[in-house]
């Protein structure tokens, strides 16, 4: 017996930034920790 299917996976997509001299802590879904540094983006 052969079977075909799909899984549909949607993530929303955030975007994280800090300005000039500002320092962030992001706490991700999975727990970990992203230090950002000034003026950055991700």
């Amino acid at each position: 017996m052969t079977g075909i299917g799909w899984l549909e996976y949607s993530v929303e997509t955030v975007t994280y930034v800090t300005r000039l001299s500002e320092k962030r802590d992001i706490v991700l879904a999975d727990g970990s920790v992203v230090a950002m540094n000034t003026a950055t983006r991700m």
